[in-house]
């Protein structure tokens, strides 16, 4: 289980349980109002934090969590649950979504009974027993990876294709009580914000947060940053310094995502530490006290400027929490 995707809590799990009401097979499931605003998350009214974790698979050739053939999925979500975790964050294929798989071998379903998506359908439900809410991600557009998919179309899948991939999803789980949200795709490196271009991001969460509320999926949008544009490169001292993957979230300041469905927009970007890349500001002389006017220029400034809009959530870090990468990690969490 890969713990990459991490949302910070405080005690999420004791409302979840009684908000989900699937405890017990005579609970009836009701569905609770997630919203975005005042730079925080809320549910039915009430702030809450999250904690979680990226689970990997279904968007691979194996259609399937990772872990699972050597272990149920029990253990891994009695391991969540354990551990404070409260959300789970599950890439998707746009493939998959549409066209659903086999799935290579699971513990749960040894003699594959199930598809890939009827995995799904049971692991969305053994979470929301441990009151663990679920965000789906596109991941990628088929099982190539995410870095075959730099933008939410290709020759194979056009953007209606992308935007049907999510009503789908919308369609088969808005019953589904536990379901946060969507990240509607997953570090669009090769997109643009506000330019006027079919690679507009911005212009495609909107159209993915129309269509999929109007399937009647009352679910927070989460959208993630570009890279290259708008134009992030700048001096920060003595050095120069760009966005990474998913990272620039400049564009939102002059032209944010905007839904017929107020407060369910979030802002997520992803951000990772010297472990993962070779970055000029991870060698500065002054690191790691050189990240906060970093961080501030690509996304932080959201909540600074509008603290009465949107949230703005951690959506992807990671790596070892040691030597320059801990240093790091302390400075962002601060």
């Amino acid at each position: 289980l890969k713990l990459q995707f991490l949302y910070f809590i405080e005690n999420f799990q004791k409302k979840m349980l009684p908000a989900l009401c699937l405890c017990a097979s005579a609970c009836i499931a009701v569905i609770p109002n997630f919203a975005s605003y005042d730079s925080s998350l809320w549910m039915n009214g009430e702030r809450i934090h999250l904690k979680g974790a990226s689970w990997f698979g279904f968007e691979t050739p194996t259609h399937a969590p990772h872990g699972l053939w050597g272990n149920k999925a029990s253990f891994f979500l009695d391991f969540l649950q354990g551990n404070g975790f409260n959300a789970v964050r599950m890439p998707l294929s746009l493939q998959l979504m549409l066209y659903d798989a086999a799935h290579g071998y699971v513990m749960d379903d040894p003699n594959n009974e199930m598809s890939s998506l009827q995995l799904l359908d049971f692991l969305i439900a053994e979470a929301a027993k441990r009151g663990i809410t679920i965000l789906l991600d596109m991941h990628s557009l088929d099982d190539n990876g995410s870095n075959a998919s730099p933008i939410f179309f290709n020759s194979n899948f056009t953007t209606a294709d992308t935007i049907q991939g999510w009503v789908r999803m919308a369609q088969r789980y808005k019953s589904s009580p536990n379901i946060l949200g969507i990240d509607v795709f997953n570090e669009p490196f090769g997109g643009t914000w506000g330019e006027g271009k079919d690679t507009d991001m911005n212009v495609f969460a909107e159209q993915v947060g129309k269509a999929v509320h109007e399937q009647g999926a009352n679910w927070l949008i989460f959208v993630e940053g570009t890279q290259n544009s708008p134009n992030c490169t700048k001096p920060f001292g003595n050095i120069t310094v760009s966005c990474g993957y998913g990272d620039n979230l400049l564009g939102v300041g002059t032209t944010p995502v905007t839904l017929p469905t107020p407060r369910k927009v979030v802002y997520t970007q992803h951000t990772y530490g010297p472990s993962q890349h070779n970055r000029p500001e991870f060698t500065a002389p002054n690191f790691p006290s050189n990240m906060p006017p970093i961080w501030e220029d690509h996304w932080g400034y959201i909540t600074t400027t509008a603290p009465s809009g949107p949230a703005v959530v951690l959506g992807e870090w990671g790596g070892p929490p040691t030597g320059p990468t801990l240093q790091w990690y302390t400075e962002l969490i601060s």
